[in-house]
Order: structure tokens, then C-alpha cells, then sequence
């Protein structure tokens, strides 16, 4: 009985580790505890010579900027942790580069129950990973790709009706903060399982929308 549960347990962790949902292990927490040993030392420090230096008003000055820059590095760890869980906010999601997206969606599709890995192919970075059954593969675009307009057809197209069903339960997804055009769409309905994730869409993931709404993906 205690090993089936210790194994249930087990299974557990290792769903929300995969989900990025995990708390985190004593390893993970070393580097926050040093940091923040060491800026209790370096705050004491400072508080005794700033009230050495400038008596009382350096006292309290000293505390105050102390206590300014303490709350500033925790905003940034908690900004940080955040990320890591599939949290951006509207202003980070523009920032995003071509170079970050491939990282960004591991993070999201496992924010989103997905089991998923990389696995770079030709030297392009290719995300797959599994679902309840369904498998992923998801491909990722350059920004500034260009193609011929004249038989793609000018101006962005609109994405939410491209893709259908996926062949054997694929989900197929290329994934741009570009757009796509007319072209690439009607190439896309053709083909079963495929989704294209264009800039706006890939914003709206980030900043909190499931992708199985999003694109209207069956779990």
C-alpha cells in the first residue's frame, strides 16, 4: 500500500512538473536563499554605515533605499517566475522576439496540459509533445518571411478558420509573430490537423488564453 502511494505521488509530481506547475525543489530554491542571505549581511551592513556616517536622518534614508531596491529585485524574480509558468503580460508579449518564440511556446503549451519537448530539426527549432491521446507538432516561421504576392494575394489573412481535424489525432501548428497571407491560409485549410499562429494570435496565448480555445482545438 505505501509503495502504490508513494508511486501515486510520484505520478503527481511529475504531471505538474510537465504542466510547469510543480513547486519548486530545495536545488531550484538554493539560488533565492543565498540571494537572500546575502542581502540580509549586505542590508545590515549598510544600515551601520549609513547610521555611523549620518546618525539618525542615515538611518533612515539607508532604510529607505534598502528597502526600495529589495522590493525592486522582487518584482523582477516575481516577473521571472511568472514567465516560467506561462504568464506574460500584454506589454512583454510585444516585446517578444523571433528568437524567443520557439522557448516561449514549450512554456505555454505546457502551461496548457501538454507533455512537449524540442526537437530541432535541420537546424530549425520544432516543438512535439502529446495530450490525452492527441499528439502536437508545431513549426515555427520568421517574421519577416516573404513570399511571391502575386498568387498568395495582398494583405494579412483572417487565421481562425484555417486547419481542421488532424489526421490520426495530429495537431499541427506553425507559429510566426508575423502574419500569414491569403495564400497561406488556403494552403493551410487543405491540410488536416493545421493551425497557423500568427503575431496577434501568439500574443493573446501568451497573456493567458488556452490554445485549445484559441484555435478550437478538440482535447
Amino acid at each position: 500500500m505505501r509503495a502504490w502511494r508513494w508511486r501515486l505521488r510520484e505520478m503527481e509530481r511529475e504531471r505538474l512538473r510537465r504542466a510547469g506547475q510543480a513547486p519548486p525543489t530545495l536545488r531550484q530554491l538554493l539560488p533565492a536563499l543565498v540571494a537572500l542571505a546575502l542581502a540580509v549581511v549586505l542590508g545590515t551592513c549598510w544600515l551601520t554605515w549609513s547610521a555611523q556616517l549620518l546618525g539618525i536622518v542615515g538611518l533612515v534614508l539607508g532604510a529607505g533605499l534598502y528597502a526600495w531596491v529589495l522590493a525592486y529585485l522582487v518584482r523582477l524574480r516575481g516577473a521571472a517566475v511568472r514567465r516560467r509558468r506561462g504568464r506574460y503580460t500584454p506589454a512583454e508579449a510585444e516585446r517578444l522576439t523571433d528568437d524567443q518564440v520557439p522557448g516561449v511556446v514549450l512554456t505555454l503549451l505546457r502551461r496548457d496540459g501538454w507533455q512537449v519537448a524540442s526537437a530541432p530539426y535541420q537546424g530549425q527549432p520544432r516543438i512535439l509533445g502529446t495530450r490525452a491521446g492527441r499528439e502536437i507538432d508545431v513549426c515555427f516561421r520568421a517574421s519577416d518571411w516573404e513570399e511571391d504576392t502575386a498568387t498568395s494575394g495582398p494583405g494579412p489573412a483572417p487565421l481562425r478558420a484555417a486547419g481542421t481535424v488532424g489526421y490520426g489525432g495530429v495537431v499541427r501548428l506553425i507559429v510566426s509573430l508575423g502574419t500569414f497571407s491569403r495564400g497561406d491560409v488556403l494552403w493551410a485549410s487543405r491540410q488536416g490537423g493545421l493551425h497557423l499562429v500568427d503575431g496577434d494570435l501568439l500574443r493573446r496565448w501568451a497573456t493567458g488564453e488556452r490554445v485549445h480555445r484559441l484555435l478550437g482545438i478538440v482535447a
